[in-house]
């Protein structure tokens, strides 16, 4: 019976061995089903804006195959690398995101991105690559900048960079190819509210913008873009330093000169020494032409005296430099007489007609903001300080009675004493 019961359980126990690895065969059977049960799906290796052109020969840099599972692929997708081969992307495409076929179009009018408008401006056929520049293009607009100051070239810059183009025109049909215009009257771009001031303001400043056709990549380039707040100032004409703040836009060396400028106002009489030098006077750069008579190099004048009064941010002229005030004060009679030399002089000597008055402006530009200083071009060449005025003002204008420096009387001469009185 014991025998009987042993082979019972053995034949058990070999059926349970045989219908597990029945049962582990069938899983990994199901599994393999499952595993096979996926889809090849075509979608964005990086970021596509809009207008980028899926050529046949390039494609791969923009599109990789993604394999999905059948339960949580797209319900509408594209799987053929020659359905989108020579077709434009119409709208922006992230990076991962699939293809749609309605994603892509090879003749199809483009509308602004999200968050973004569409404003036109003017442009010539020789302005727009000879008509090469087409919807859905990537350009960058050159500016050049014409100078309000007399004499001064033009500023050329890249303006803005890889500017979507949404029309030609009133067109906004994407062509699979680049055809050429045979004129080309407007462009219109899609601009955020930033580009479309900017725009708007270099076309009030009269300046001429030409159009640089760029590949699918930004163009390569050494130097950093220019800011928002640089190119605003270059519109308002400041003139700049090589200080590399972001309000100062940088000139060349050969532009510029550097003069020696009062830190704070310096009153008249004062005398240059070492510690003056060090702590009231620095060196700051000028956009050129500069007053031929400013100092370049203080020290060597260290000893003279200040003659007249030199307000903060003005430069030092040569003119204010001379001997000790008082010294030459007391050298004067003390009765106020004067000397038989300037006696005998007539008190009002006659001259040519007085020619209208000749000023030279001077713009300095800080981290707060610019500044224009206005000085008198005398007829012996010495420069006198007439103050500062609106940065905006005209050569000719003469500034406000409250921005000049108040004018002092001559001495009038002693009165002889009559005899018997007394002096």
């Amino acid at each position: 019976m014991k025998q009987k019961n042993m082979i019972l359980i053995a034949v058990a126990v070999a059926c349970g061995l045989v219908a597990a690895v029945l049962t582990s065969q069938i899983s990994a059977g199901n599994k393999a089903v499952k595993s096979e049960e996926t889809v090849a799906v075509l979608v964005a290796a990086k970021e596509l804006p809009v207008g980028t052109w899926l050529k046949k020969d390039t494609i791969n840099d923009f599109v990789v195959v993604k394999d999905f599972p059948v339960a949580t692929a797209p319900q509408v997708f594209i799987g053929n690398v020659e359905d989108l081969a020579d077709k434009r992307v119409i709208r922006t495409m992230r990076k991962g995101d699939s293809f749609n076929p309605k994603d892509v179009s090879k003749s199809a009018a483009i509308a602004p991105p999200d968050g973004y408008g569409m404003m036109s401006i003017p442009c010539t056929l020789d302005e727009t690559v000879t008509g090469f520049v087409q919807p859905g293009s990537k350009v960058n607009i050159l500016a050049s900048i014409p100078s309000r100051r007399s004499g001064d070239r033009a500023t050329v810059v890249t303006f803005l960079s890889d500017m979507l183009v949404l029309a030609v025109d009133g067109s906004s049909t994407i062509q699979s190819e680049n055809p050429v215009n045979a004129s080309v009257g407007t462009v219109s771009f899609a601009v955020t509210s930033a580009t479309a001031e900017l725009l708007h303001a270099a076309k009030t400043r009269n300046c001429n913008l030409r159009l640089i056709l760029v590949g699918q990549t930004p163009m390569v380039t050494e130097d950093k873009p220019l800011t928002h707040k640089q190119l605003w100032a270059l519109l308002a004409d400041i003139p700049a330093t090589e200080s590399g703040s972001d309000t100062e836009p940088k000139v060349k060396k050969e532009d510029t000169v550097k003069l020696v400028v009062a830190r704070e106002d310096i009153p008249a009489g004062t005398q240059l020494t070492q510690e003056v030098i060090d702590t009231l006077f620095e060196m700051k750069e000028f956009a050129k032409p500069a007053p031929a008579n400013g100092i370049e190099n203080v020290r060597e004048s260290a000893g003279k005296f200040v003659t007249k009064e030199l307000a903060a941010g003005q430069f030092l002229p040569k003119s204010f430099l001379g001997a000790d005030p008082k010294a030459a004060a007391k050298a004067a009679p003390a009765d106020g007489s004067t000397s038989k030399e300037a006696a005998d002089e007539p008190l009002v000597k006659k001259g040519p007609a007085e020619l209208p008055p000749v000023f030279h402006d001077v713009v300095i530009t800080t981290g707060s903001g610019s500044k224009k200083i206005r000085y008198q071009v005398l007829p012996n060449g010495d420069y006198k300080y007439i103050g500062q005025i609106d940065v905006a003002a005209a050569p000719d204008k003469v500034p406000a009675p409250e921005e000049q420096d108040e004018a002092k009387p001559a001495p009038k001469p002693a009165k002889p004493a009559k005899p018997g009185e007394k002096v």
